[in-house]
Parts: structure tokens; sequence; C-alpha cells
């Protein structure tokens, strides 16, 4: 299977290394360093991950840096000009002296539906209400708050690159079955054609809940703020 593609979206250059000992461990780094780099991104005591961390043994993920908002926006637009796309956003909030994590967010979602965005602050810059009302929908949209645990990141990580891979997947299904039923079968109106997507939409949706509830189980949800 490929490798899911992960893009860290932050100003300062030692929380993406950070990220990058955390979510890479074909880096071989030792479990102080790894603590280390924990307690670097979330503001905890290096002591508080030492039991907490997974330590990812499998190396299944690609990590793609970005350094602003722009950035992180060119690699989304680059990534689907290649046909391989970016699976979920770690992204800071604040990102002097240009577009912030809100604003990014709002621009790469209207690119990609689909992708999975996670705003990270130590911040209260804005509730989330504010940040779904700039991004336009809370789907795919999860905002963390310091502190947080490396557990939780490596957990967020799986978690929603395995829910994007079964989203894609239920995605091109659907697009085959709507094709062919359009071409056999097509809508009439304009009032029909809008009310066969909805329905699309309405199932697609049911199913990619069904397999999540099936397959996937997120441990320690008190962190995530919806």
């Amino acid at each position: 299977m490929k490798k899911s593609r992960i893009l860290v979206v932050d100003d300062e250059k030692t929380i993406i290394e950070s990220y990058h000992r955390i979510l890479d461990p074909a880096k071989n780094q030792s479990q102080v360093d790894f603590h280390k780099s924990a307690a670097n991104i979330f503001s905890i005591e290096e002591s508080d991950t030492a039991e907490d961390s997974m330590h990812l043994e499998d190396d299944p993920f690609e990590l793609i840096n970005a350094y602003n908002g722009l950035e992180a926006i060119e690699a989304v637009k680059k990534s689907h000009e290649e046909n391989n796309p970016i699976s979920l956003i770690f992204l800071d909030m604040r990102m002097p002296p240009g577009i912030d994590g809100r604003e990014t967010a709002r621009q790469i979602r209207e690119m990609d539906k689909l992708i999975e965005i996670v705003i990270m602050t130590a911040y209260s810059d804005y509730s989330f209400e504010e940040i779904v009302e700039k991004v336009g929908t809370e789907e795919r949209l999860l905002y963390l708050k310091k502190p947080f645990s490396a557990e939780q990141i490596e957990q967020l990580a799986s978690y929603l690159t395995n829910r994007w891979h079964t989203e894609q997947g239920l995605a091109e299904d659907q697009e085959e079955e709507i094709s062919t039923e359009a071409l056999s079968q097509p809508p009439g109106t304009a009032e029909q054609w809008i009310a066969y997507v909805k329905a699309v939409d309405m199932v697609w949706k049911n199913n990619a809940d069904q397999v999540y509830e099936e397959k996937m189980d997120l441990q320690n949800p008190d962190y995530l703020q919806y």
C-alpha cells in the first residue's frame, strides 16, 4: 500500500523537524530524542510522554514540509496536478507575517473536499465555531489546543489517514456508479439533478460512517475540540 502523505505546516523549522521525528520512525532516533521532540511541540514535560507513545514501527507516512500558508496551498495544488494527493494536514494557526491557519484551511478546502485538516495552536485566537465559519464546513476538520501528547498525534495520523483512504475508495466507487447511471438514465431537469446529487452524497456519507464505526476506534477523544 502506498504511504499516506501528510503535510506539516509551521513557520518554525524545529517544529517541522519534531513532526518528522515522531511520525517518521525510519530515522531510528532514540527514545530519548523521541520524547524530547514530543515535549518540543506539545508544551509538556518529557516524562509525560515516556509511557504514552505508540512509536510507529512500519513507516506508514510520507511527510511534506511547508513553512507558511501559501507554501501549504501550493503543495496541495501540486499534489493534485501530479495525481498524488495529500491525505492529512497538521496546520499551525499562527504563521506571521503571512496568512494564518484559518485562511490557509479555507483555501485548501476549496481545492480539496476530502483532505483531513488538523489545526494546531497554543492560543485562543478563534473559537472552533469561528474557524468552521471561515473554512465553510466542520467536516474533516479538527482543532487541537496544547498541551497534547505524542501518542495523540500518532493516533490522529493513523486514524485520519485511514479514514481518508476509506473515503477515497468510496468516492471512486461512487463516481463510477454515478457515471454509469447518468449515462444510462440521466435526470432530465436541473431540479432532478440537484435531488440526485444530494441523495448520492447522503448514501456516500452513510457508507463512510458505517465503515469508520466498524473499523476504527480512536482512543482518548477528550483532546479533540468539536
